[in-house]
């Protein structure tokens, strides 16, 4: 069970907890200020007892005027004991030396036959006044406080547990259902991306078919047109190729959960792209900003991927002036790679939903400018291998930032 499951069970068991201790505190406060109130009766009334001349007569009429219940008890020296008041606190025994000893010192809790508060008085050698205040009733009312306090304690975890579990189950049928729908999503995507990527095989086959059958059929042949089919023929046999080998290496980073990781400069293999790029378009203003060399951990062979497919998509889909620049950092944790460029930037739908390996950008876009429209997905896919995380949007110059962190 995962421990999003037992979560609202300890939270609901962690509330009747609290609400058990501090009901339980309050019952003990209340009882014991109870006592405290029998206690300082009694006290006044051993206090009044040695000031009275007459002690035992003095006992008869406290006890009868007491705001509480109080018993009386007297122990001659040389006979037994004798009850002279008796109410719900029972004395069925004279007091030992030892308890007879604390009973005057102040109120002791004892078992003469009920549960009292005992105050004990020496009214002459070896005589004992003995006044009891039973403590029955404060603790039949703490037992029906506990029990009433367990019923709602018990009432408050079985409420707290259906609230908690109501709204469990209503987030998990709302993930299943969100799961549902990205399952959805997913499948029409991939759905999608089969019928793009099967269209895209099939076109350069039927021009590739096309060229061969012309060839095969036609009888007589200029040279200079003959070169010119098979320079068809071989263009989109490259595009095919190159289509091709995109959805191998996207099959590949799908299936494998590890790539094999490895310490390399990777400022060494960014310049390499880089200089690609100004032979190619010596135009373009290219800005870099990196150490050299730059270690970092990761696949040398899928990174070398990444920034082709970032420099062709440049070249591609930016126009020959527009300004690129590359930063790469390195922490102690990441390795962030960050890339702008001053061409027209994405569709709003991939920046603002991202993109995955099943995700082609502007279809005519990249079947004009020669693409497959998968190179940033691959770019993606590739971060994704390493555990990275990827984030495409717009800079200040209003065209492409992607911006690649790598754990390391």
């Amino acid at each position: 069970m995962k421990r999003s499951t037992y979560l609202p069970f300890a939270v609901a068991i962690l509330i009747s907890a609290l609400f058990a201790l501090l009901g339980s505190v309050l019952i003990h406060d209340a009882s014991t200020n109870k006592i405290k109130s029998i206690d300082q009766i009694l006290d006044g009334n051993i206090k009044d007892l040695g000031s009275a001349k007459d002690p035992l007569n003095a006992a008869l009429l406290f006890s009868k005027n007491d705001e509480i219940p109080v018993s009386l008890g007297f122990k001659p020296s040389d006979s037994g004991l004798l009850i002279l008041r008796d109410s719900s606190a029972a004395i069925n025994r004279p007091l030992t030396k030892a308890e007879f000893a604390a009973a005057r010192r102040g109120p002791i809790s004892l078992d003469t036959g009920t549960h009292n508060r005992i105050r004990a008085f020496e009214s002459a050698p070896g005589e004992q006044i003995i006044l009891a205040a039973s403590l029955l009733l404060i603790e039949s009312e703490r037992y029906q406080q506990f029990r009433l306090l367990g019923a709602l304690d018990l009432l408050l975890l079985v409420i707290a547990l259906a609230v908690f579990l109501f709204f469990s189950r209503r987030n998990q049928v709302r993930t299943f259902a969100r799961e549902i729908e990205l399952e959805k999503f997913q499948r029409t995507r991939i759905q999608n991306f089969i019928g793009d990527a099967s269209h895209e095989l099939r076109t350069p086959l039927t021009v590739i078919k096309g060229y061969i059958e012309l060839i095969r059929t036609k009888q007589e042949i200029d040279p200079e047109q003959q070169e010119k089919f098979l320079e068809r023929v071989a263009t989109e046999t490259q595009r095919m190729e190159e289509l091709i080998s995109e959805l191998l290496l996207l099959a590949e980073l799908g299936e494998r959960p590890e790539i094999d990781r490895e310490v390399f400069d990777v400022a060494s293999l960014a310049n390499g792209f880089i200089d690609d790029l100004k032979v190619l378009q010596p135009e373009r203003v290219i800005t870099k900003e990196f150490s050299n060399p730059l270690m970092i951990s990761g696949s040398p062979r899928l990174l070398a991927q990444l920034f082709s497919n970032i420099f062709s998509n440049a070249r591609r889909h930016t126009a020959k002036s527009d300004a690129v620049e590359l930063r790469i950092e390195k922490s102690k944790d990441f390795c962030t790679i960050s890339y702008n460029d001053a061409g027209p930037g994405l569709p709003d739908e991939f920046t603002s939903g991202g993109v995955s390996e099943f995700s082609r950008f502007d279809r005519s876009r990249s079947r004009a400018t020669g693409g497959s429209g998968l190179g940033l997905s691959i770019v993606s896919a590739i971060v994704k291998a390493h555990a990275g995380e990827i984030t495409f949007g717009k800079n200040a110059m209003g065209g492409l930032a992607i911006t690649i962190k790598l754990p390391q």
